[in-house]
């Protein structure tokens, strides 16, 4: 199985998207200055599986 199938089915995300990366997270390697989090585009980031702005809103 393609590794992008594998993802999208994994994660539900629809087919009109392309998945162009993945992050991994663990344990560091090295300690870093931690990230501005100001600056993230949240509107980019989903966690578990992927669901469209309109789903998010309540009623």
């Amino acid at each position: 199985m393609d590794a992008n199938v594998y993802v999208r089915n994994l994660l539900d995300i629809p087919y009109q998207l392309e998945v162009l990366s993945i992050i991994g997270f663990g344990y560091k390697d090295q300690e870093r200055k931690p990230f501005d989090e100001d600056h993230l585009q949240w509107e980019k980031i989903h966690l578990g599986t992927f669901k469209l702005p309109e789903e998010n809103k309540e009623v």
